[in-house]
């Protein structure tokens, strides 16, 4: 068996932390390494997950429940172990332990992948987690009900979303020229596989491609010209001594990402109403620029969707649109599908079991 252990703090109570890690199928949802879970019955849950080329599934025990204090669980199958503890401390916030042992001969596929795969899974775990109790830096709500102060949402500037739907029909064409110029022939799953989870695995692909520049911020155009009047003092010990006494120290100009930082130290409404214009701003280009790449993708190896659940007749220049739309928007929406599906398949198979007897 091999392990990973890694620690964070969360700014929340212990209560809340914990309440909200044992919210299996709402943590799940913003999860990148798992697909979607499942509660079954008698403490069991059910597991979903893309690794590498495999699509995995499997159930685990809750074998300590300690509230506020402790989780442990354990695979059926014996691949998994893990626990979390929770731990307050003096300023009122919680240290968050979690460890996962596996065992590699039971998952299958190689092993240096698996040991990646399961390092980013206790990382992103942690992260989400994080963000989830917290609430996001968006003004999103904690788990406690509480929410921060936020700014509106809207729309990106008319500037970026014009460039946004620019990138999108680039895509389409390039997209075409792909189908085009390789002809290949529409993806079919092989048996077993779901088209979701090959759309599932590119969609991680993409994202981990697009994560370098997730920190990029983009101003809009009001925004912009006021980051331009943003002014620090001059950090040169000669100018700090010639300034008169009684007066203010001389300033500078910075460029725009140095007063991008200075603003969000600053919390009022218009500097977060600045700092939220370059976050949609930011969100709309990164869309674009991964459902292009999405359709690129598409056109160039056959991955259909439309085709893939049976619209044969769908325009090739429409699947390869929705298909990139629906790899670009990432793997969170992909997570609601699959538990969706899951849930309706599950449904129809409890219907069809009662109608039987």
């Amino acid at each position: 068996m091999k392990f990973i252990q890694k620690t964070t703090t969360i700014a929340a109570s212990v209560h809340e932390a914990f309440e909200a890690w044992t919210d299996f199928e709402s943590r799940a949802k913003l999860m990148k390494t798992v697909a979607a879970a499942a509660i079954l019955q008698h403490g069991r849950l059910h597991w979903l997950a893309v690794v590498g080329d495999d699509t995995c599934e499997w159930d685990v025990d809750l074998v300590e429940h300690e509230p506020s204090q402790r989780i442990s669980w354990r695979a059926v199958d014996g691949r998994e172990s893990g626990n979390v503890r929770f731990e307050a401390d003096k300023a009122g916030a919680t240290k968050v332990t979690y460890r996962l042992d596996y065992d590699p001969q039971v998952w299958r596929g190689d092993a240096k992948a698996l040991a990646v795969w399961m390092n980013r899974r206790v990382d992103e775990d942690l992260e989400r987690f994080k963000e989830m109790v917290e609430g996001s830096a968006e003004g999103g709500a904690h788990v406690s009900g509480k929410k921060k102060p936020q700014v509106p949402a809207g729309p990106p500037d008319g500037l970026h979303m014009g460039v946004a739907y620019a990138i999108l029909t680039a895509g389409v064409i390039v997209g075409m020229l792909c189908w085009w110029s390789f002809h290949p022939s529409a993806f079919k799953p092989a048996p077993g596989i779901s088209i979701f989870a090959a759309i599932y695995v590119f969609a991680q692909c993409i994202e981990r491609l697009m994560e370098p520049l997730s920190s990029i911020s983009i101003p809009g155009i009001k925004g912009r010209k006021a980051l331009n009047t943003v002014r620090v003092p001059d950090p040169k010990p000669e100018a700090q001594a010639a300034a008169a006494p009684g007066t203010a120290p001389p300033t500078i100009r910075i460029d725009k990402a140095a007063a991008l930082h200075n603003l969000a130290k600053d919390p009022s409404p218009t500097n977060r109403a600045i700092l939220q214009q370059a976050r949609r701003n930011r969100a709309a280009l990164l869309w674009a620029v991964a459902s292009f790449l999405a359709m690129v993708a598409a056109g160039s190896l056959g991955l259909l969707l439309l085709h893939a659940i049976g619209l044969t007749k769908a325009p090739i220049w429409l699947d390869i649109l929705v298909t990139g739309l629906a790899i670009g928007s990432g793997t969170k929406p992909l997570h609601d599908l699959i538990s969706n599906l899951q849930q309706s398949s599950g449904d129809q198979e409890q219907t069809a079991a009662t109608k039987g007897k």
